[in-house]
């Protein structure tokens, strides 16, 4: 918390006019300010506020998150009085702006311990994102530092529009077969999801049943059938011929 120590000193016997007449106007300052602190004047009131500092740093979570691009921020002081850089921050009229991406942390050392503070992010909330920050807003404590934070997550999105797993985020592949043949379709799974049956949205243009992904069985005695029709086939054309060839002679 605030911490406040009051001295007072008066200053006597001093002289009123100088040699030509002239009314003499005295004015205290601070001979030497303690380091880390700041001094200001009311009058004949002098304040020491020990300074403080602020920090922004930036996260970007979530399979779909840019993590190397770069996000804007402003800082807003509620002193317009304080211009210049303190630290890794430049402030004009108590306003500064700056970017930062995925890891990076900006931090402004120096600044009057007391005064409040604000900050936001352009992008928050928006393509897709989710914005939280921690600290966005509040008062710069006298010798320490305002840690603020932001995270953006984007997960990617199956066919339902609901997220995916960030563990799997290419998703898995489902067949749909068509009058075209075979076309591709994302659709999501959970782990101990290892294969998606084909379904079948039109009659396919083969006269075979379509068989299901892994069933090699099936393959097999469909390949057999064929091959017995075929050799079917061909035995009863060469009959065919023989028999022509002996009805010529």
């Amino acid at each position: 918390g605030q911490e406040t120590d009051v001295w007072t000193y008066t200053f006597t016997d001093l002289e009123e006019f100088n040699s030509q007449g002239l009314r003499y106007t005295y004015r205290v300052r601070e001979a030497k300010v303690p380091e880390g602190y700041d001094v200001y004047y009311s009058g004949n009131d002098i304040e020491n506020v020990k300074k403080g500092a602020l920090t922004v740093t930036k996260t970007v979570s979530g399979s779909r998150g840019e993590t190397e691009r770069q996000f804007h921020f402003t800082v807003t002081l509620s002193d317009a009085s304080i211009n210049g850089t303190f630290g890794s921050m430049t402030f004009k009229a108590g306003i500064a702006q700056f970017t930062l991406k995925h890891g990076e942390t900006l931090r402004a050392i120096g600044l009057p311990g007391g005064i409040s503070y604000t900050v936001t992010e352009q992008e928050d909330d928006q393509e897709g994102y989710s914005t939280t920050s921690t600290r966005a807003q509040g008062t710069i404590p006298e010798g320490g530092i305002a840690a603020v934070s932001f995270n953006n997550h984007r997960s990617r999105s199956g066919s339902s529009g609901n997220p995916s797993s960030d563990s799997d985020p290419t998703g898995s592949r489902a067949y749909t077969f068509t009058d075209g043949g075979p076309s591709v379709t994302n659709q999501t799974t959970t782990s101990n999801v290892t294969s998606t049956d084909a379904t079948s949205t039109t009659t396919p243009p083969w006269p075979f049943e379509v068989v299901k992904t892994g069933d090699q069985s099936r393959l097999r005695r469909y390949l057999t059938m064929f091959m017995i029709s075929l050799a079917g086939l061909v035995i009863l054309l060469m009959i065919g011929l023989t028999k022509g060839r002996k009805k010529k002679k």
